[in-house]
C-alpha cells in the first residue's frame, strides 16, 4: 500500500483535474473549498491559472426536473461569466430533457453573465438569460434555479459580484 498510494492519489487527482475542466477549460489548478453548501450545490472549487485564483467550478443540483434532480458541474468567472457547463447524472426525457447535453444548450449556457442573476429564454446572455430548452420547461427550470443559488455563492466569493437576493423562478 505504501509504495501504490502515491500513485493512486496521483492518478485520483488528474481524474478530478481532467473532470472539472469541462467547466473552465482555462482552469490549471482546482482545488476544493467547500462541499454540501446547500441542497442546491454540493461542492465549490476554486480555479486558478497557474498563478492567481480566476474563478469556481460548482458540482451542483437542478431540484425537480422532469425525471428528477439534475447533476451538473459549472464554471464561472470572477466576474459572473459561465466558462463551461456539462450534465453529469439526470433522468430526464430522450426526446426533450436530455437537450442539456446538446452542444447548443452547452454553448447556450457558455457565456451567460449571472452576476444579477439568472432566468430563461431566448438567450440574452448579457442579462443572465440561458436558453430554454424547447418543450423542457421543468428541466429548465431546474437547472435555472440552481443556477441563480450559483449566482448567489458568486456573490459571496467575489467582491466583483453584487450580492443577490433570494429569488425563486416561477
Amino acid at each position: 500500500n505504501r509504495m501504490t498510494a502515491p500513485i493512486i492519489s496521483e492518478r485520483q487527482e488528474e481524474e478530478f483535474k481532467q473532470s472539472f475542466t469541462q467547466a473552465y477549460p482555462d482552469g490549471k489548478d482546482f482545488k476544493s473549498v467547500e462541499k454540501n453548501v446547500n441542497e442546491f450545490i454540493e461542492e465549490v472549487i476554486e480555479v486558478s491559472d497557474g498563478s492567481q485564483q480566476v474563478g469556481y467550478v460548482f458540482k451542483g443540483i437542478g431540484k425537480g426536473g422532469y425525471g428528477g434532480d439534475i447533476s451538473y458541474i459549472i464554471g464561472v468567472n470572477n466576474d459572473g461569466v459561465v466558462q463551461g457547463f456539462k450534465a453529469l447524472k439526470h433522468s430526464e426525457t430522450q426526446g426533450y430533457g436530455s437537450k442539456m447535453e446538446s452542444d447548443e444548450f452547452v454553448n447556450g449556457v457558455k457565456d451567460v453573465n449571472i452576476s444579477k442573476g439568472v432566468t430563461y429564454g431566448a438567450g440574452n446572455k448579457e442579462t443572465g438569460e440561458i436558453q430554454q430548452i424547447s418543450g423542457a420547461t421543468r428541466s429548465t427550470k431546474a437547472l435555472t434555479n440552481s443556477f441563480y443559488e450559483v449566482a448567489k455563492k458568486m456573490g459571496e466569493l467575489s467582491d466583483k459580484i453584487q450580492p443577490l437576493g433570494d429569488v425563486v423562478i416561477p
